[in-house]
């Protein structure tokens, strides 16, 4: 018994070190599975306790067996505080502060009390008591701890491992509970002899008992601990994964945002760029790792980020910085923020950077700040425009209220609904209304009842924004009279007023009504007496045609001298009256408005050998010079009634023959050309014709001259006795005139003889002939002979010819024909039906009787387009005296063909015979036109061949070879239309060589004229190939920059600048070398820009700008010469900018 004892004495501590140690290596373990590296000092602890077991060893069995006895129930209270202050430890570290500290304090207090008891000699079974109990205070104290410990595990982390160590914190606490109720019991087996309590006092039971348990317990520890493992191993799994794709996630976002973000350590080494950053630097994020701000930016921005980022570092705060860069000549902004990043212990290891773009958000501070600056000066100007304004109103307010007090005119204003707000003085003194019956009274009580509902609509316009004019209403008196009153009104929307102004025309209108009765009295007798001179002018023409035609045929019958000049007499006194009928019929239609002009294409030339061949006798009976001048610029073909101008022509020619005793008569013909007034650019060529008819007779009084064109008027009773007359011609003339849409004037110098002169605008108008002049009276013979080739006058009668006489009635046939062979040609007949077989091309004209039945018209129209435009056969219809409307409508039909005449009975046969003749003289003579005119067609080609050259010639200067100073105009006139077209500007320079002239006089004009042409060519090798150079003087050079849509006015001028200062080396840089002289010299420049956006014309523009860059040329030679001096902009209305100090050299 004594052996065993002493054997379990023996063995006993290392019995307990065994188990002490078996159960701290499974506690380690079971923590490094769970905790890992984070409890690292649990390894610590287990070799304290080696130690410490080591030296409770050697106590035990240098101890007394008192002491034995103690410390075997030490050594499980020594192991069980050791494994709380594992616990603890691993607590502190890895869940919370609170709880691990209480069981780290929990388990060096057990350790010091247990120390305490086993080194203090007290009564055996008091210290078994006392021990007993401590040690089971300390395992029921650490129990609840470390369960609450678990319960705020749980409370913190939701996820299964967080479950897993709040089961092995209550299973731990829940043993340390047991373990600490078995101790309880054992002390209470020392003091009391119960069975029970008696089973856990003794020694070997109550250890074996403890140790029992706790080895079953930490075994099934173990194998949970072992499932914890498990089950942490596949949530640390899904963990891995799950955070694999969150960060993928989070690189994602740092990658797109549109930031850049950067991580540094703590010697702004790069260790993280997102895509961004490395975008901005064409580098991959990969390629920045290892580099710092040095190996991206600049030494002195590179040093800059570096102190931020240790300012940041050191401080422990974030800091923003915005900066400013230049690139590309535009400023940029950029906002850096930087926050200083630290690790689990709070130790700052770098810097997090993040910097963005602002530059849109800067800029709209900026306008911001200027539209706020604007706002601010725009408001002082509205509170100064609004006092000035405030101030107007009452100036115009008083100025008001007197023009309402002294005017003659009714004003008033009226609101919407017709009642007046204000009326001026003469509404109270003309309607005897007093001022308080107006003013708030509606309108419509003083209009009769017939008048209102048009006042009422007239007031709905006039308040829709239509302005109403000459509203004639009647208006009652006070006296119970009506007044008639003209209103003109304008309405006020906005303000629902209406303000009118309105005068009394009731005696106007009783003085218009009067005369419009007077005036319809007068045209009805004007139509009746017009009516019936036109009728009685008919009815005397008709016998008049036969007294002509037969008494001119009855002369080759009569041989008595005095039966002859009877006859003569006839037919002079039928040729008056017939010519006073023409007048008083031709003033009867004017007057009526029933002449009817009829337009066709003519020459007019032709028109002038007829007035010739009308006025020859005449003229030479009165030895009076008679000239006829056309220019070359009158057409060679006009539109116009032929007819009604050689009768005007007529008029005033012989108005000029008549007057004139001696001296001369002239027709001048002139034209100018003239811009359609249509807009139709296939309408002909318009010009305006000019014709004058000068004499030098008698001349008119002044006073008669403003009655010159009035019908029947003469200028003098003597003067009508000697030269007679009728006194229409002029008042025919001039209305006809009128009705063609031209003018006529006469112009009277006191020395005598008169000047018609006659404008007649928009003529159509096409081709050109030469120059045209006739004259005869003195030498006639001679001058018609020289101008054979173009006057297509008849002199004499030729046997050879053929005509065709064509008509309906037998009769006139037979008349017409008759009149005709007095001139000894060969005379044919036909009838409508057989004229259409005949071979026209045998005879050389015709005379057609046109008929008056309308349906005989439209063949005879057909026959007559064939003959004229198949055949080219002359022709000359002879028209009725009497004529309707419809037979007037037939004739323009006809007409219209071209190319035929016609002659209103009653016939003159001289006039007959005439105008055939000019007709047959046409058609010969367009053919000698036609090849005249290819003649001058190649003239013209050669004309304008040598033009070219001369042109040429005229546009270069002489001695320099460059372009003179009018071609330089013509250039900067164009220039300056082309950028007025395109908006562009244009910059000119002008520059004069300093002492230029005083070479001239120091060696001579040779060398001097040499010294300008080598300026000139250094001129040209300094400038740009696309600069217009030229000699504007003798020593100065003009050049013209061109516009350029890629130059803004700033660009223009500095390219100007730089072109000049070009020139200004090339003058000044090498000296001119005039025989053995070497003459420096050098030159003024001063320059223009022109913006050209204005409407004035071009002209005045190059002259505008031309004196402005005199002004540059003048302030480049007062600074000293041999400067270059720049006027910046003209503009529209605004003088030059003052010049800038630019480029100047001395």
């Amino acid at each position: 018994m004594n052996i065993t004892m002493n054997l379990f004495t023996i063995l006993s501590p290392a019995l307990v070190f065994a188990t002490g140690g078996f159960f701290l290596a499974l506690l380690l373990l079971i923590f490094t599975f769970i905790f890992g590296k984070r409890i690292r000092g649990l390894w610590h602890i287990a070799l304290a306790d080696i130690l410490i077991s080591v030296a409770l060893v050697g106590l035990v069995v240098t101890g007394t067996q008192h002491e034995q006895i103690g410390f075997m129930f030490l050594y499980p209270l020594l192991i069980t505080g050791v494994a709380f202050i594992g616990i603890g430890y691993g607590l502190f570290f890895h869940e919370t502060f609170s709880k691990g500290l209480w069981l780290y304090i929990s388990g060096l207090l057990s350790f010091l009390l247990e120390m305490l008891f086993a080194s203090v000699s007290i009564p055996v079974t008091v210290h078994r008591v006392l021990l007993s109990w401590i040690v089971a205070v300390q395992f029921s104290v650490n129990g609840i701890i470390i369960m609450q410990a678990g319960l705020w595990v749980k409370k913190r982390n939701k996820v299964t491992l967080a479950l897993n160590q709040t089961l092995l914190a209550h299973f731990i606490g829940f043993i340390s509970i047991i373990v600490g109720g078995v101790y309880v019991l054992r002390g209470l087996g020392f003091l009391f002899p119960f069975k029970l309590f008696t089973l856990f006092s003794h020694s070997y039971t109550g250890l074996l008992f403890a140790m029992t348990v706790a080895g079953i317990l930490f075994s099934f520890g173990i194998l949970i601990l072992s499932a914890i493992k498990l089950q942490e191993e596949l949530t640390s799994r899904e963990l891995k994964l799950t955070q694999e794709q969150y960060d993928l996630l989070v690189r994602t976002i740092i990658d797109t945002v549109p930031q850049a973000i950067i991580l540094k350590d703590r010697q702004s080494t790069y260790i993280f760029a997102n895509s961004y950053f490395a975008m901005l630097h064409n580098k991959g994020p990969e390629d920045l790792i290892g580099l710092t701000d040095a190996d991206l930016y600049p030494p002195e921005l590179a040093q800059k980020y570096r102190s931020d980022d240790r300012e940041v570092m050191e401080s422990g705060l974030s800091r923003s910085f915005i900066e400013e860069h230049v690139q590309g000549g535009e400023r940029t902004w950029v906002e850096t923020i930087k926050t200083p990043v630290r690790d689990a212990s709070g130790t700052v290891t770098g810097v997090l950077v993040m910097f963005i773009d602002i530059t849109g958000r800067i800029r709209a501070q900026e306008a911001l700040k200027e539209s706020e600056e604007k706002y601010r000066e725009l408001n002082e100007q509205l509170e100064k425009r609004v006092e000035e304004r405030s101030r107007g109103l009452r100036e115009a307010k008083r100025d008001l209220d007197l023009f309402f007090e002294v005017t003659l005119d009714y004003l008033c204003i009226i609101n919407m609904n017709g009642y007046f707000q204000k009326v001026s003085r003469s509404w109270v003194n003309d309607t005897g209304w007093p001022e308080h019956e107006l003013v708030g009274v509606s309108i419509l009580q003083f209009l009769p009842e017939e008048d209102r509902e048009k006042a009422i609509e007239a007031a709905k316009l006039l308040l829709s924004g239509v302005p109403l004019k000459d509203f004639h209403i009647r208006f009652k008196r006070a006296d119970g009279s009506w007044m008639i009153l003209a209103l003109s009104a304008v309405g006020v929307p906005d303000r629902n007023l209406v303000i009118a102004a309105a005068h009394d025309i009731t005696q106007q209108l009783e003085i218009e009504e009067r005369l419009r009765q007077a005036r319809f009295d007068a045209e009805q007798a004007s139509k009746a007496k017009s009516q019936f001179i036109a009728t009685m002018s008919h009815e005397l023409r008709t016998p008049l045609n036969a007294v002509l035609g037969y008494s001119s045929l009855l002369q080759p019958f009569i041989q008595d001298e005095r039966g002859l000049r009877y006859l003569k007499s006839i037919g002079t006194a039928g040729r008056s009256l017939l010519a006073i009928i023409n007048d008083i019929l031709d003033l009867t239609k004017a007057e009526s408005g029933r002449i009817e002009l009829v337009p066709m294409p003519f020459e007019i030339r032709l028109l002038a050998g007829e007035l010739l061949d009308i006025f020859r006798f005449n003229a030479e009976e009165k030895g009076l010079l008679v000239q006829i001048q056309i220019t070359e610029s009158v057409p060679k073909t006009i539109m116009l009634d032929q007819n009604r101008l050689r009768q005007i022509l007529v008029n005033l020619m012989g108005n000029a023959i008549k007057f004139t005793d001696a001296g001369s008569v002239t027709l001048f013909i002139d034209a100018k050309p003239e811009v359609s007034q249509s807009n139709n650019a296939g309408s002909p060529n318009r010009v305006h014709l000019s014709i004058e008819v000068t004499d030098t007779g008698i001349g008119i009084s002044e006073e008669f001259r403003a009655h010159l064109f009035d019908p029947f008027s003469q200028q003098d009773f003597k003067i009508a006795r000697k030269y007679g007359g009728t006194g229409l011609g002029l008042a025919i003339s001039k209305r006809l005139l009128d009705l063609m849409g031209g003018t006529i004037r006469c112009e009277s110098p006191e020395q005598g003889g008169t000047r018609f002169r006659i404008d007649i605008p928009q003529v159509p108008a096409s081709g050109s002939d030469v120059q045209y002049y006739i004259t005869f009276g003195q030498g006639f013979e001679e001058k018609v002979e020289s101008l054979q080739g173009l006057v297509p006058v008849i002199q004499h009668e030729d046997a050879s010819l053929t005509l065709l006489i064509v008509g309906v009635s037998v009769e006139r046939r037979t008349w017409l024909r008759e009149l005709l062979q007095e001139k000894h040609i060969n005379v044919y007949e036909a009838s409508l039906e057989t004229a259409q077989t005949y071979p026209i091309q045998q005879v050389n004209g015709i005379v057609f009787d046109f008929p008056a039945l309308k349906q005989q018209v439209e063949a005879c129209r057909e026959l007559i387009k064939k003959w004229v435009q198949i055949y080219k056969t002359p022709l000359l219809l002879i028209i009725h005296a009497k004529g309707s409307r419809t037979d007037r409508e037939n004739l323009l039909s006809i007409l219209s063909i071209g190319g035929l005449d016609y002659l209103q009975e009653p016939i003159d046969p001289e006039e007959l015979w005439l105008r055939l003749m000019n007709q047959i003289e046409l058609k010969s003579s367009r053919t000698r036109i036609a090849a005249v005119n290819r003649a001058l067609t190649e003239t013209t080609s050669r004309l304008q061949q040598l033009s070219v050259q001369v042109d040429k010639l005229v546009s270069v200067d002489e001695l320099t070879g460059l372009a003179n100073r009018k071609t330089l105009w013509r250039w900067l006139v164009q220039e300056l239309g082309k950028c007025k077209t395109q908006n562009l500007s244009l910059a000119v320079m002008l520059g004069d060589i300093d002492h230029l002239k005083r070479i001239n006089d120091m060696y001579g004009q040779l060398l001097g004229d040499q010294a300008v042409i080598e300026c000139a060519h250094r001129f040209s090798r300094a400038l740009d190939q696309n600069v217009l150079l030229g000699r504007w003087s003798g020593e100065e050079f003009l050049a013209i920059l061109p516009g350029d849509p890629e130059k803004s006015p700033e660009d223009h001028l500095a390219f100007a600048v730089e072109q000049a200062e070009g020139i200004r080396n090339q003058i000044v840089g090498e000296p001119l070398i005039i025989g053995r002289e070497r003459i420096q010299l050098s030159i003024s420049i001063g320059i223009c820009v022109v913006v050209c956006d204005g409407p004035e014309p071009d002209e005045a523009l190059a002259s505008a700008m031309l004196r402005t860059l005199e002004d540059a040329l003048y302030r480049a030679k007062t600074r000293g010469r041999n400067h270059v001096e720049a006027l910046k902009f003209i503009h529209q209305n605004e003088p030059p900018v003052p010049p800038t100090e630019g480029s100047s050299h001395q």
